[in-house]
């Protein structure tokens, strides 16, 4: 998504964004954040800052926090709702030219930032990412998985067919519930009326990070509840959970 579009969801942000930091989401940032060693001492970027929701934790636990976000919109609430904090510098910037600040950080997390559909911008995105990080720095990131939308019609196709005993209409139906022309299966994107979001597969993910320059790829998912927390997935009570990848990586 750009710009404009998060200008447009600042104001209501709870409202229309599905968020992994929300409350009832398993979300492993935390732990594994608590766990770094000498973390007080290091300086940490959280790009796609948003309106802030996790940058009262990143201040508690890091030297100094840059808070960047190309949403003026966003970054002005994100602003408003740390105003008494000061360790934490808010930069108004594209994350896709991130390396003309000149970091050079510990750390870098993206929540759910990376989400334009270009297949170019993804890629420079995750290059500019490692250009902003020291050797040995850490890089945090939580993406959606295209995987757990699969995971998703799969219920739906499973559930139709148990009505109908009829695998091509269970077929046909799962593919209206499910709004399948919406999606791009090979570039993984989600295009709702023009309004168009990159989801990843995990050996995507994989392959653009080692190629960025990273090592030690390590994945978890970040479990959403069913119900509001999976936003307009159909839901399945007692089935697993849809999830969002989790990944954390070395820059070589």
């Amino acid at each position: 998504m750009e710009r404009k579009q998060w200008d447009k969801y600042a104001k209501n942000y709870h409202k229309e964004i599905i968020s992994p930091l929300q409350k009832k989401v398993i979300n492993p940032l935390f732990s594994d954040i608590l766990k770094i060693a000498n973390r007080k001492k290091l300086i940490v970027a959280d790009v796609g800052t948003g309106i802030g929701d996790l940058l009262p934790f990143l201040s508690q636990n890091f030297k100094k926090v840059y808070a960047i976000d190309f949403s003026k919109k966003m970054l002005k609430i994100a602003k408003q709702r740390n105003s008494l904090v000061n360790n934490i510098i808010f930069k108004e910037a594209d994350l896709r030219k991130l390396v003309d600040l000149d970091l050079k950080l510990n750390m870098i997390i993206s929540v759910n930032s990376i989400l334009g559909p270009s297949f170019e911008q993804v890629e420079k995105s995750f290059e500019q990412i490692s250009g902003s990080l020291k050797e040995g720095g850490i890089f945090i990131g939580i993406f959606p998985a295209m995987e757990s939308i699969l995971y998703n019609f799969m219920l739906v196709y499973e559930r139709e067919y148990s009505k109908v005993k009829n695998e091509k209409r269970a077929l046909k139906d799962t593919k209206k519930i499910s709004e399948r022309k919406k999606y791009n299966f090979i570039m993984g994107v989600f295009d709702d009326n023009g309004e168009k979001q990159k989801n990843y597969y995990q050996f995507e993910l994989r392959n653009r990070l080692k190629k960025a320059s990273f090592k030690k790829i390590k994945f978890k998912k970040v479990l959403y509840p069913w119900g509001k927390g999976c936003g307009d997935f159909e839901d399945f009570y007692g089935m697993p959970k849809m999830w969002d990848w989790y990944v954390t990586a070395i820059k070589k």
